[in-house]
């Protein structure tokens, strides 16, 4: 076993918190330690490694084939060559290679109650300015009022489509970027050859998270480097009671990421890594398997489930949505002033006649420490801690305050109760007896000499001797031997050519490959290496199709391990870039830092993410490009959201490109039909002032013609007076002429 002193009994986790120091967490941690000696975990390693072997053609390891078949019963070498045909490295190359193809797309959906109220919400408010707009149709106001809100429609049906269509939540849009940030500035598709490689020769692929400089950090853990609890009865170990694992630093990455302050632990870091052999030794059966490197320092991560005592109680979110928080953190969100009666009886119940309640909460602790028999020896120096506590950013369900999720994103290609197998283990066998063929088939070739004819000397001819006889022999010509009639006994032949025995072992070499190949599911059809010009279609067909269904478990451990990751990005990631929104900003640029609103608020979201392997990104972007100007072609957007998005082309950015183009033809058809509004108005004033002057001049026409009429009236009238009166003043002057007197 290791050269370190383990910690029999585990530490009581039920202490308070105020007494969980640094020597509680050592102590813990050394518990852990424990796990490295159990038969399960030594039985992983050994079969780890005798995989990894076999994948770099170091196949002869087992005593069994070096002194059984190698060697004679007097312990002899015989005259055999350790003999390979790697069948193993092609099959995890396969399945590496296919894994490279695979892409993956993330996609994040919120799933808190917050999602449906913002969504119910935005609604209730486009609904309210619907119904104003409609009473105030023909004002300034309604034309506003549509300016600001460019999804009201003609009625509310039309109104319901538009927000139906158009509405997406800002929160899922900032997490999906913020994830594939994430994603990019980590390189995860670098990951995958690693990840498949671990997958099938371990049977095991591990991711863990962590946050250093303000950003989130992703490695791949040696899974012989790993310490998982055998107890686990998941596939993916996230019902472990502990985990952690063995990593030798270099001095330099040790310093920046834990940060040490002790100065004298730090030199004698310093001075390990310079020379480990002047330090404490590491023998024993776990060092033999994982090793020290020389110019590192080898440090255990660990961490577990602990349980602290706390103060719950019931108050309401800012949905207005009775919720279990806890109320007894300084930090927290919520406080003892926020404290409700709950309305549901059954929780008003459980609190037994209090407001609050204390339960035990599940968290995560670790321990990052240089054990003292590595650094010092002989008990001559302590343990370096390194960093103690609770786990930074732990992943923590909102909606289930008892479930936190583990810093390790693992998944096992097959596993029960403590035993983990990899596709590589099935062939191990085979390999062997294929060796142990073509090694004797090599040894009977290399015995192997030609054929030809015995003749006695003495009946050989003295006139020609060997000589003639070598000669007619080489010709094919007639040979002269004087047997004296006893031919059987003096001529024979040999033949130490190859024959049937070495076609056999050749013969079982091929049922050997296929053997190989129906255990592990990669066939020859599947490598493209199969065959001639006659073989059937359909049995090709059928031998990658069966090859395919055998790895489909493969890769979906593949893409499992990736949506862990990707979930812990929409989880643990958020908390990480909430602290420094100027960092993000400086990372994505101006315009998307205004999507990715991390505030308080959005730290109590609970997002769900959903991976599905998709297309090449290359061919995505192609694709998309393709999209936008198809839709340019059909105006469904416009020039403007083309050139803008036209470069990214996700297809967030059609999406949006569609959105934001609705929303200007909208605003532009109803800016339209306000000025057109504004001509016709003007052109109705302009025909109505032409038509006020043409009523006018009509009017002062038939003034003029009126007032002429009478003039003309007035003219006869004093024209007829003129005449009467002159017929009257004639009649009179007549008259008083015949009275006139005579003289």
């Amino acid at each position: 076993m290791s050269s370190f002193v383990t910690e029999p009994n585990r530490p009581n986790r039920l202490v308070p918190a105020k007494q969980k120091d640094k020597d509680y967490h050592i102590k813990h941690g050394r518990w852990i330690l424990n796990g490295i000696n159990s038969d399960k975990h030594k039985l992983f390693q050994i079969k780890s490694l005798v995989n990894w072997h076999f994948y770099k053609g170091n196949q002869w390891i087992f005593d069994e084939d070096l002194e059984a078949f190698l060697m004679d019963e007097s312990g002899d070498v015989k005259n055999r060559i350790k003999f390979v045909e790697n069948l193993v490295r092609p099959m995890v190359e396969q399945y590496v290679g296919t894994a490279i193809n695979m892409d993956f797309n993330a996609k994040a959906m919120s799933v808190s109650e917050g999602a449906a109220t913002r969504r119910e919400e935005e609604l209730k408010n486009l609904k309210f300015w619907d119904t104003v707009a409609r009473a105030t149709e023909g004002t300034p106001l309604n034309a506003q009022i549509k300016e600001d809100n460019p999804l009201i429609g003609d009625d509310q049906n039309e109104t319901d489509e538009n927000f139906n269509t158009f509405y997406y939540d800002k929160y899922e849009r900032a997490i999906n970027r913020l994830v594939k940030f994430i994603w990019d500035n980590n390189e995860i598709d670098k990951l995958k050859p690693e990840i498949a490689k671990h997958l099938a020769l371990s049977g095991i692929a591990i991711l863990k998270g962590y946050e250093q400089n303000g950003h989130q950090k992703w490695d791949i853990v040696d899974p012989m480097r790993f310490i998982f609890d055998p107890t686990a009865k998941k596939p993916d170990l996230s019902d472990s009671q502990y985990w952690g694992e063995y990593h030798n630093y270099m001095a330099t990455e040790l310093y920046e990421r834990f940060q040490h302050n002790s100065t004298s632990e730090l030199q004698t870091l310093e001075d390990y890594s310079n020379n480990p052999i002047s330090f404490g030794q590491t023998n024993g059966e776990y060092f033999d398997v994982v090793g020290v490197e020389e110019g590192r320092v080898p440090v255990f991560e660990l961490c577990w489930r602990d349980s602290d005592l706390h103060e719950y109680g019931w108050v309401l979110d800012k949905y207005g949505y009775e919720c279990f928080a806890r109320v007894d953190d300084p930090e927290g969100e919520y406080n003892m002033n926020d404290v409700i009666m709950p309305n549901d009886p059954k929780r008003v119940a459980k609190l037994k006649g209090k407001r609050t309640k204390k339960i035990y909460v599940d968290l995560l602790r670790y321990v990052a420490f240089v054990p003292s028999e590595l650094t010092g020896g002989d008990g001559e120096r302590e343990d370096i801690c390194l960093g103690y506590g609770e786990l930074p950013y732990q992943e923590r369900n909102m909606l289930d305050i008892s479930n936190v999720e583990p810093p390790y994103k693992i998944r096992t290609w097959a596993y029960h109760h403590g035993e983990i197998l990899s596709p590589v283990e099935d062939v191990i066998s085979p390999q062997r007896f294929l060796n142990r063929v073509l090694s004797v088939a090599e040894q009977q070739v290399n015995n192997s000499r030609g054929a030809g004819t015995i003749l006695d000397k003495h009946m050989i001819d003295t006139q020609g001797g060997e000589e003639e006889v070598l000669k007619n022999m080489n010709q094919s010509k007639p040979i002269f031997v004087n047997a004296k009639g006893n031919m059987s006994n003096s001529v024979g032949t040999y033949d130490m050519t190859m024959g049937r025995s070495a076609d056999a072992l050749f013969g079982i070499v091929g049922q050997m490959r296929s053997i190989i190949q129906n255990v592990s599911g990669v066939n020859e059809a599947m490598q493209g290496t199969q065959g001639g010009k006659r073989e059937a279609v359909g049995v090709t067909n059928a031998m990658i199709n069966r090859g395919t269904v055998m790895q489909e478990p493969f890769y979906f451990a593949v893409s499992d391990v990736l949506l862990s990751a990707a979930q812990s990005m929409a989880k643990q990631g958020k908390q990480i870039y909430a602290e420094s929104k100027k960092r993000l900003a400086s990372i994505v640029g101006d315009e998307y830092a205004q999507d990715i609103i991390i505030t308080k608020n959005m730290m109590l979201e609970e997002f769900r993410v959903f991976i599905k392997r998709t297309a090449p990104d290359d061919e995505i972007r192609i694709y998309n490009q393709q999209t936008l100007v198809a839709l340019l072609g059909n105006q469904i957007i416009d020039p403007e959201a083309f050139q803008k998005f036209y470069g990214g082309a996700e297809v967030d950015d059609v999406q949006a490109a569609v959105r934001e183009s609705y929303n200007r033809k909208v605003l532009t058809e109803r800016e339209m039909a306000k000025v057109q509004q504004e001509q016709m108005a003007q052109e109705n004033a302009g025909m109505a002032q032409e038509q006020n002057m043409e009523a006018e001049f009509q009017a002062t026409a038939a003034d003029v013609e009126r007032r002429q009429a009478v003039e003309d009236r007035d003219a006869n009238n004093k024209a007829q007076i003129d005449t009467v009166n002159a017929r009257g003043r004639a009649k009179t002057e007549g008259d008083r002429e015949k009275n006139r007197p005579l003289l």
